[in-house]
């Protein structure tokens, strides 16, 4: 069961996550995602703090982020006990905001956030903060702060990619991925031109075919959206008819 899984996870001998117990604990969440979560379910979710993380980072309710996935977020940010917890919640919680039209509360959550892109922390929740920041230093016509912000997400990546060289080389795929989102959202196509440019780049790098692959399908997603907003309907309605939904992960899909 759900609980079972979740108790074995706060369990002192319990300590490697398997690939086993990590489809189980997908199996038994998503079926609870589509139908809605319980109060008894969340209760189970944030009873521990090692159950708690590993849901909201591991399998984060994405796709559900205008009902109870909001919920569970806001209960995360409520439980965080370090600044990489908080900027997190933070981070999800106003792009959620922003998509759905709230600018003021995608704004508010993220006014002021110290978001660093050096350490050990995933490079995603900074440059989920960063970037929210400087959609709005763009949509104000703040060039000075605009400039520095973009700046700090790209020597974010340049370090991470360099880190990393040795065991992962997907980081760049990471950085296209969600600068395309707030570049879309920006309206310049003047940045597209070039992203599009950079995310076409990737998909011919031979380290990223053997290793990365399975990334693919997010830039298949932004190249379209890309595609598009360049005025290219042609050329997007083509690229769209050959996406594939079963490519994703679920809150991907949605």
């Amino acid at each position: 069961s759900l609980e079972a899984l979740l108790a074995q996870l706060e369990s002192p001998e319990y300590e490697q996550v398997s690939a086993t117990f990590f489809d189980q604990l997908a199996s038994r969440l998503m079926p609870a995602y589509e139908r809605g979560l319980t109060q008894a379910d969340l209760k189970r979710i944030f009873e521990g703090p090692r159950s708690a993380r590993f849901v909201m980072e591991i399998l984060p309710p994405l796709s559900w982020m205008n009902g109870f996935g909001k919920t569970m977020f806001e209960c995360y940010l409520e439980r965080a006990s370090t600044e990489d917890e908080r900027l997190y919640a933070l981070g999800v919680l106003g792009q959620a905001a922003l998509y759905s039209g709230d600018l003021v509360e995608a704004r508010t959550l993220v006014e002021g956030l110290k978001a660093p892109t050096t350490g050990m922390m995933h490079i995603l929740p900074s440059s989920r903060v960063l970037a929210l920041q400087w959609l709005f230093a763009s949509l104000q016509g703040d060039e000075v702060l605009e400039r520095k912000l973009w700046g700090q997400i790209q020597s974010g990546y340049q370090l991470k990619s360099l880190h990393a060289a040795a065991y992962t080389p997907d980081w760049e795929i990471h950085f296209c991925d969600i600068t395309a989102r707030f570049l879309l959202l920006s309206g310049k196509t003047h940045h597209l031109k070039r992203h599009l440019e950079f995310l076409r780049s990737l998909r011919i790098r031979p380290e990223l075919i053997v290793e990365s692959n399975h990334l693919f399908p997010l830039l298949d997603i932004h190249e379209t959206w890309i595609l598009c907003r360049l005025g290219e309907q042609e050329e997007a309605a083509d690229r769209f008819q050959r996406l594939d939904p079963q490519g994703h992960l679920p809150f991907d899909r949605a």
